[in-house]
């Protein structure tokens, strides 16, 4: 499963995270190439990129990820202080995107990989990472930004109350991974968000034909049950190596199930 890329972790001394400094949204990292890829994509009428990743997925990559969990229960206080700042990063990055663009010209892409149960508990993702996210998502509410895609990367149901807490735009995308079962996921985020998910990846590259048309029709069958309304979409990312023969079963699926 994807998670942002990093190199050699900047950290590995929780005292260090004082002495970290507050980069420059306009120079660090990626920051310069997105700017030229929203002045591209507004220059063809499509929405602004602002930035999506959790806090705790960029504080992971500064200290380490396998680090980074183990001073969830050694250095509570220093992860916190971390998730600060990360925070603030992304914050000044948002708000120089929505004066440039406007936030009702803006959307969000939220990669949520860190957060999976498979790594942290539901109370560990109350008290390290929701409040963070909660922060971010409260600045995009009162810009106006309306375009939002969660993506729950791994088995996330144990926090899925928790996401009813973070005042998100009503038309929000979540999208599933295969840990995770559509009808469940469905019946947390209610009928105010749209439920997206969740063909197997793995499938999709590795399957026959038969198999695919099998698995579409079961995320069908589930998803469509949904009130607000559902996108079928594969589990995580769409293998480069997918044979055509599996995209026409994908197609073939979907005209002959896909309908009520």
């Amino acid at each position: 499963r994807y998670i942002a890329p990093c190199s050699v972790p900047l950290l590995k001394d929780p005292l260090g995270i004082q002495n970290l400094s507050d980069p420059d949204p306009e120079a660090a990292g990626m920051n310069p190439l997105v700017d030229r890829f929203n002045a591209l994509s507004r220059r063809h009428g499509l929405p602004a990129s602002l930035p999506g990743g959790t806090p705790t997925t960029l504080s992971a990559g500064i200290v380490g990820r396998a680090r980074f969990l183990k001073w969830i229960l050694r250095y509570p206080e220093a992860v916190h202080e971390l998730q600060k700042k990360v925070t603030r990063f992304i914050l000044r990055t948002a708000e120089r995107t929505v004066k440039k663009y406007g936030g009702g010209n803006c959307s969000v892409f939220c990669g949520v990989p860190m957060e999976s149960n498979q790594l942290i508990s539901s109370g560990m993702f109350a008290e390290f990472a929701k409040p963070y996210i909660k922060e971010i998502f409260s600045f995009y509410r009162s810009a106006d930004v309306k375009s939002v895609v969660v993506h729950l990367c791994g088995d996330h149901t144990a926090n899925l109350a928790l996401w009813n807490e973070i005042d998100l735009p009503e038309r929000t995308v979540f999208s599933i991974g295969n840990e995770m079962d559509l009808e469940k996921t469905g019946a947390a985020i209610g009928s105010r968000h749209i439920l997206a998910g969740n063909i197997s990846s793995a499938l999709l590259q590795q399957g026959g034909k038969d198999a695919v048309v099998t698995e579409v029709g079961r995320c069908l069958l589930s998803g469509m049950k949904h009130p607000g309304g559902f996108i079928l979409m594969p589990a995580c990312e769409l293998p480069p190596e997918t044979p055509l023969e599996n995209l026409d079963a994908v197609a073939l699926a979907v005209f002959e199930k896909g309908y009520f």
